[in-house]
């Protein structure tokens, strides 16, 4: 599926695999929330080539599914902070904790954790920062962080996924 960012708006040309569910269905294939679904239809947060559609309209290949889900909410104070980012893209961003570092603050007062330093480092993105995991104190390792509430939900699966190894 190819994607476009305008603004706060992230654009999905429907290919094979989405074609013939309905915008509802979409939703529920990358695990949103029924609360984040009724949202997106009471505020009208999506399109379907151009206008608002009832959720129940079926998708067909080549649709241009717009989804208002590009908006900045960053609900940390940001902290200047050198970041050892493993790997960014417009939906992920992977950053190397280093040890004795928090990944979130504890207390509001709290400003020198990881989640600051990413906040400082993407305050002029239009994202909305979620970290999927945490590591303790002392444990360095990748952190996840999710830009786009839509793949929030998608990580989080992926995070609840046990891997079996014999």
């Amino acid at each position: 599926m190819h994607y476009k960012i305008d603004h706060q708006w992230l654009y999905l040309t429907i290919d094979d695999s989405f074609s013939m569910i309905s915008i509802e269905d979409f939703f529920h294939r990358f695990y949103q929330s029924k609360k984040t679904i009724h949202l997106n239809k009471q505020n009208k947060d999506y399109t379907l080539n151009g206008q608002y559609v009832p959720s129940t309209t079926l998708l067909k290949e080549g649709d241009e599914l717009g989804l208002h889900c590009m908006i900045q909410d960053i609900p940390f104070e940001k902290t200047k902070m050198k970041l050892d980012i493993a790997y960014e893209d417009d939906f992920l961003l992977i950053v190397n904790k280093p040890k004795h570092i928090n990944v979130h603050p504890d207390s509001p007062e709290q400003i020198n954790t990881l989640v600051n330093g990413v906040a400082y480092y993407l305050k002029d993105q239009d994202i909305s920062l979620r970290y999927i995991h945490r590591l303790d104190y002392e444990t360095t390792g990748l952190i996840i962080f999710s830009k786009c509430p839509l793949i929030q939900p998608l990580l989080d699966v992926f995070q609840d996924f046990q891997f079996g190894f014999e």
